[in-house]
Parts: structure tokens; sequence; C-alpha cells
């Protein structure tokens, strides 16, 4: 018999005698183009449906986290990070100066780091090491999460080595890490996006070809040939040709408006909202749920119910006497986080001028402003 690209081409069929002919024919072969499929959907998504923790490669990848992540320790990371003694004067404190000093990282990324990890993994751990002249640390390496496992014990090994308590600064988040409480909204986010991806990489039906009566492939190489020219011919959006010997058919598929993608993934957004405990608003989902009366307001909500969790654990950690002298504590300043506008700072200044608890130099402080020159 001829191939079956040459008879395509040919249009050449061979007759069967109704004497020689099998009792029962096979049923006949359908060729998928396969541009729209399961596989290649499951490929998209990292394989087939998986159970617990998402990786952070994973989390990176979907918008609404990766923004989540931006909110919450970025703006952490930008806050001033004082030690205060007893009498709520700012100490000098070495770690707090440039945490990372021998990695050339400024404070701001190591916090924004170690943050992060809480975030994700709900553990975040610093090695000392370099001390001062008293004994406390002054230089710190952030550990990537991973690199470093603790034991029922309590024990902590870095690279498979053993640390003593001394060598380490561990952080623990107070709630739970995104990436296992998250995992099903995350990997849900991540399906929408790859469903979209195909809609838009393909957004032709899906079809497939079936041979006309007398003719069948032999050899699954001429079948795999033809697929990959139309598939080719497609991509390109060139003109392509349908041999007589094939059939095309297409199938119907829902469109993206029907299967209410777009409705989906702000769902899907939203409950990322609210397990960081963000404003969905925060996170460009279009909502009427939450209105604040100004940016200030919206901005104490955020530090209340979103960043304190995070900030107590770094503040309360790094008071303790392993890093910080006894009798002063370690605190984040959001004055300038929460900053009113400019009129309504200079009305509240004027009051605290009037009752006597602010001096001039200390109001121009907290504006940023150097202390006036003693009258001559």
């Amino acid at each position: 018999m001829p191939g079956f690209w040459s008879t395509l081409l040919t249009g050449r069929v061979q007759a069967v005698s109704p004497d020689t002919a099998p009792a029962l024919q096979p049923a006949r072969h359908r060729f998928a183009l396969g541009d729209n499929d399961f596989p290649t959907w499951q490929a998209l998504v990292g394989g087939t449906a998986m159970t617990g923790k998402v990786s952070r490669r994973e989390a990176f990848a979907v918008p609404a986290v990766k923004r989540a992540r931006d909110l919450v320790a970025g703006t952490i990371g930008t806050l001033p990070l004082h030690a205060i003694n007893a009498a709520g004067e700012q100490v000098a404190h070495a770690l707090l100066e440039q945490p990372e000093s021998l990695q050339g990282l400024v404070r701001s990324v190591s916090v924004t780091r170690l943050v992060e990890d809480l975030i994700y993994d709900g553990r975040s751990l610093w090695l000392v090491v370099l001390r001062t002249s008293t004994g406390f640390p002054q230089v710190v390496e952030r550990i990537e999460y991973g690199k470093w496992s603790q034991d029922e014990t309590g024990t902590i090994r870095v690279d498979g080595r053993e640390m003593s308590p001394e060598q380490i600064i561990l952080f623990t988040s107070p709630c739970d890490p995104l990436l296992l409480a998250g995992a099903p909204a995350i990997r849900n986010l991540i399906r929408l996006e790859a469903t979209a991806a195909l809609y838009a990489d393909s957004p032709e039906p899906a079809s497939y070809f079936t041979p006309v009566d007398g003719v069948d492939p032999e050899d699954p190489a001429e079948v795999e040939r033809l697929l990959t020219d139309w598939r080719n011919a497609r991509k390109v959006r060139a003109t392509a040709y349908v041999p007589g010997g094939l059939q095309l058919n297409t199938v119907d598929r829902m469109s993206p408006e029907s299967m209410q993608l777009v409705a989906a993934r702000e769902f899907s957004v939203t409950e990322i909202a609210r397990l960081t405990g963000i404003d969905a608003d925060w996170l460009s989902v279009n909502t009427t749920s939450r209105t604040y009366a100004n940016a200030q307001d919206a901005r104490r909500s955020f530090v209340d119910f979103v960043l304190a969790p995070y900030l107590h654990a770094v503040e309360e950690r790094l008071s303790l006497g392993d890093v910080t002298p006894r009798g002063q504590r370690v605190r984040f300043n959001l004055d300038g986080f929460l900053r009113a506008d400019t009129l309504t700072r200079y009305q509240a200044h004027q009051i605290a001028l009037n009752a006597g608890f602010l001096t001039v130099d200390e109001v121009r402080a907290l504006e940023d402003r150097p202390p006036l020159e003693a009258e001559a």
C-alpha cells in the first residue's frame, strides 16, 4: 500500500476486495493538532495537580502574590529602625546600621528579604559573622531558606553543619507561611494565568483531522510530519492546505468571556488579599467594600492589620539580650509612613506647642529640619 503521505498527495487509494476485507474494521484515527489540548495546558501549569507547599518560583510568577510581597516586605524595608533606651532616646546600635555590610547590602534590602522569608516560609535565619568589642552582633549574613534546617530538638544546621545558639539569630513569624496556607489559591491563579495565556497564544478553535473512507495511515512519522507542517503554518498565519484524503474537524470551545476568566481571576486575587490581609484595592481589584476618609486612614489600617505582626516579630527578636544590650529596645519608626498632609501636620504641631509637650526644635526634627540656631 502506498504511504499515507503519498496517498494524500496523489489521491490514489488502493481498492480492497470485499472477500479479503476483515470482518471488523478498526476505528478511524483522529489526529489532534495539540495547540489547545490538555497536555499543553498541563505543561503551562507545571504538570498535574499537586498538593502541599508551592515554591517561591511559582509564587513569584503570580502578579498578585508578588504585589502582596512587595507591599508588605518592601514597605517594612523602607522604615527606619532604631534602638531606644529607657528614657526614649535613640542610641547607637551597630547591627541596625547595615546588617549585611560584608555583602554590600544596605539595611532596607536586608530587612526586606528578612520579612519576605517570614511571609513566604514563616521563618528567617541570620548567621552572625562579626561582633562588637562588647560581644553583640555587628554584621550578619542571611541564610537562604532551604539551606538551613531545624530538627525537633531545635538544633539548627546550615548546609548540614550544626550551629550553636550564639552563632545565629532566628526570626519566627506569628502568621502561617503564605506558600503553605495559600497554596490552593496560588495554584488556582497559576492555572487561570495559564488558561489565559493558552487562549492568547492560539485563539482559534481546537481542531483535529480524520482520514476519509479508504485512507488510513501506515507510518506514524508521516502523520506527525503532517501535523507539524499544519501547526507551523498556523503559527505564522500562513494559508494552509488540507489534502483530499483528510477531513479537518473543529471543536467549538467556550470563549474566555463565557468561562468568566476575568471574574475568576479577580476572585482568586481577592483570595490572596484575604490571606495576606491586604485591601483588595491595593492588589488592583475593583471593590467597593471598604472606604477610607483619606490616605492616612488607609495606611493606618494597613499598619494595624497587615504589617503589625511582622513589625513586632522583628522588633521583639532584635530586642532580646543576645542582640541588644539590656535596657534597650528596637523599634521601627512609622512617623514618616503615617505622616499626614502638610496642613494637618502643622495644625497638630501648633496644638503640641501650645500645650507645651513639644518644643520648636522637636517639631523641626519631626519635619526633618535642623534645630534653630541659638539667639546671639
